[in-house]
């Protein structure tokens, strides 16, 4: 028995493992920080109504909270279980829209390009991404464009962005078509978690009963 093979793809699992691991640390700790010191105080300002606390606060934080709204965006995409809407409502909740959208598809674009090198360049083939793109396959049928494929399930809420992008990093398409795929496909899920984070926001402002948020938010779902 070739036990130097058993253990190189132990060892090959287990980096995996701890890579995946790592990001994922990373990743809750990011939005840990972003909920800390920042949404929690853009929360306060609306609520208070507060604008000129808000300017200021979005002034003081400078760079901050444009960089972590797409790494964060980016590595929830590479843990694939920890999901993308989380960032994208609290991207609309604190900063205009036409900020928060370029921030997410920033992030989707550098998260949908970082899952394809690890597929094509650096043959990551992890368990937990394995059982993503099975059931992703178990969906598809012969003949279809994988474009249009990915199209579809990006319109799913139940499928999380990573798990697409795994599937179309191992389908045969270009990177160019992958990756425009992967950001335009990404864009009605944007939207309407940015536009959810817009409601919310007007929701804290004007005092509305939290029976219509908790309603808001299962209708823009």
């Amino acid at each position: 028995m070739d036990y130097t093979w058993g253990g190189e793809f132990m060892k090959k699992i287990n980096i995996h493992k701890i890579f995946i691991f790592v990001i994922a640390v990373i990743t809750i700790a990011m939005l840990f920080l972003f909920f800390k010191d920042i949404l929690i105080k853009v929360i306060e300002y609306q609520k208070n109504n507060n604008p000129d606390g808000l300017k200021e606060l979005m002034s003081e934080m400078g760079l901050k909270g444009l960089i972590i709204v797409p790494l964060v965006e980016a590595m929830q995409m590479i843990v694939v279980f920890i999901s993308a809407e989380f960032i994208q409502v609290s991207a609309g909740l604190a900063f205009p829209w036409y900020i928060a959208i370029p921030l997410c598809l920033l992030g989707i674009f550098i998260g949908a390009s970082i899952i394809y090198l690890l597929v094509n360049s650096l043959k990551f083939d992890s368990s937990i991404f394995k059982k993503s793109t099975n059931k992703i396959e178990s969906l598809s049928k012969q003949g279809k464009s994988i474009q249009l494929f990915m199209y579809i399930l990006f319109i799913m809420p139940i499928i999380p962005f990573g798990a697409i992008c795994y599937y179309g990093s191992n389908s045969k398409i270009s990177y160019r078509r992958y990756i425009l795929t992967c950001v335009t496909g990404t864009i009605p899920s944007i939207l309407s978690s940015i536009f959810l984070g817009k409601l919310i926001s007007y929701i804290l402002i004007e005092n509305i009963p939290i029976w219509v948020l908790i309603v808001t938010i299962i209708l823009v779902m």
